[in-house]
């Protein structure tokens, strides 16, 4: 289920990123990022489900939707450049699957439930939060 739940981030991000293109009707190449997303899809389909069953569909569908989610943003970059926080994803990300890769090697799920609830508090000393939402969560959480 992890698996499926970082493709679903991976292909919102494609979603986002494509909107640009289509507000700047420079979509005729939006079919080479798709295709190769699904090439991709189908070689690691072919390789890793005889061995891996569902598994190896779920690590498939991430690397294509990651894929599609790489490509569509070199694509936007030239069509409608935003200057996203990259920074910030990549540490929104790299906590994420650090969290879901220590709750899988306790494996119990009241400790994955606490791992969901700490998240946020883990983003704190990376520097993640911009002072307004810092505020914001003071206001909320009154004495911290």
């Amino acid at each position: 289920m992890p698996l499926l739940c970082f493709a679903t981030a991976a292909y919102s991000g494609y979603s986002v990123l494509a909107i640009g293109i289509g507000r700047m009707r420079q979509t005729q190449f939006n079919w080479v990022v798709s295709g190769a997303a699904a090439v991709i899809n189908v070689v690691l389909n072919v390789i890793l489900i005889p061995r891996y069953g569902m598994i190896g569909a779920a690590i498939a569908t991430l690397a294509a939707y990651v894929a599609l989610f790489v490509g569509m943003w070199l694509r936007s970059r030239r069509v409608y450049a935003v200057p996203y926080q990259w920074r910030r994803l990549l540490t929104l990300t790299a906590v994420a699957v650090g969290l879901t890769i220590l709750g899988r090697l306790v494996g119990s799920l009241p400790l994955a439930i606490a791992l969901t609830v700490v998240y946020p508090l883990v983003l704190l000393p990376l520097g993640f939060y911009q002072p307004a939402e810092l505020a914001r969560l003071r206001r909320l959480a009154p004495g911290w």
